[in-house]
């Protein structure tokens, strides 16, 4: 494949296995690619734009064969049908979208750069293993930290169940009810519950209504996710819930994600399924004084903040170019070349 060329699979173009060469002069590709080049007809940008759209996913689905697998073979991708403007029209269109993907690359990389901002923090902001002092701290504050259990830092503990699912009088209530999936791992703070449960589900399950401020801990698939939960809820039974908490709500968060991330690292490789309650109430995490928690806790709540704001940003551009490209590709908004 020559620069500017493409290459695609006949069995997986269908999701999305089609791409054109930018960034070398040529690259070998395998046998299951079929190499095609455009002719000056056709604008190499924006056909790469044109095999992005809701339109060539059409096209492809429309002239694939097979009865097993689906394959479009070189004779039915040359003859698909793709509408395009004059070449300085077609030009412009890349330029457009073009300038809207550096625009996402940007915030992309924002994003990965608070990120690794974020992950450093976590490093040097809490003590390292048999320490009493972080390597990075807010002036003013030199005393040493104390180690306690989990269990010293919630007065109050919670675990959860799942209502019957086919009986529908236990569902679409207004308790939120998470299950670990609603999680993203790194992601503590704003979860959003996809289910609800009525009151009747609440009482005949072994799910309890949690109060809120209170963070809810993964415990069996999926250690090391939690997270803070600003409103009352509910959780499957792979949760354990921490409340009436005893520390800065905030810290207490990032330091219990810290600690299992830090052991779940130091068994990396090996296939972890859960812990018990008493494991985890057990565990010894570093705690200061409660005015450098609060700190603490605010300087990782706005950096979260900022993270997730970029995020939605990045989302909206997203959605934006999308949108604008299906406009573009199908002649329904025209530039001047």
């Amino acid at each position: 494949v020559r620069k500017g060329e493409f290459a695609y699979n006949p069995a997986r173009v269908n999701v999305g296995s089609i791409g054109q060469l930018r960034d070398a002069e040529e690259v070998a590709v395998s046998s299951l690619y079929v190499c095609v080049s455009v002719d000056g007809k056709v604008d190499g940008e924006f056909f790469n734009a044109w095999t992005k759209s809701r339109d060539f996913y059409k096209e492809t689905v429309r002239n694939t064969e097979g009865s097993v697998r689906e394959y479009l073979f070189y004779e039915n991708f040359a003859n698909m049908r793709i509408p395009i403007p004059t070449v300085a029209e077609q030009q412009k269109i890349a330029e457009i979208l073009k300038a809207y993907d550096r625009m996402i690359e940007l915030k992309q990389s924002k994003i990965d750069e608070l990120n690794k901002l974020k992950q450093v923090c976590l490093l040097e902001m809490f003590p390292q293993k048999d320490q009493t002092i972080p390597k990075r701290r807010f002036p003013g504050f030199s005393a040493p930290w104390e180690q306690r259990k989990v269990s010293d830092l919630a007065e109050k503990t919670y675990g959860g169940g799942t209502p019957t699912t086919s009986n529908e009088a236990y569902w679409n209530g207004d308790i939120p009810w998470i299950q670990s999936s609603d999680v993203v791992d790194g992601k503590l703070l704003g979860v959003e519950s996809r289910k609800r449960i009525t009151q009747d589900g609440l009482n005949n399950s072994a799910a309890q209504l949690i109060p809120e401020n209170s963070i809810a801990i993964i415990t069996r698939v999926g250690v090391g996710k939690l997270a803070f939960m600003p409103y009352s809820y509910a959780t499957s039974q792979d949760f354990l819930s921490l409340s009436k908490l005893n520390a800065e709500p905030f810290f207490t968060v990032y330091a219990c994600y810290k600690k299992l991330q830090s052991e779940l690292n130091a068994v990396q490789g090996t296939s972890i399924k859960g812990i018990t309650k008493d494991e985890l109430l057990a565990k010894s995490i570093m705690v200061p004084q409660y005015a450098e928690q609060r700190q603490i806790g605010a300087f990782f709540k706005q950096l979260d903040h900022l993270i997730t704001l970029h995020q939605r940003e990045l989302a909206e551009v997203g959605k934006y170019k999308k949108a604008l490209m299906q406009l573009l590709l199908t002649g329904l908004v025209r530039v001047n070349a």
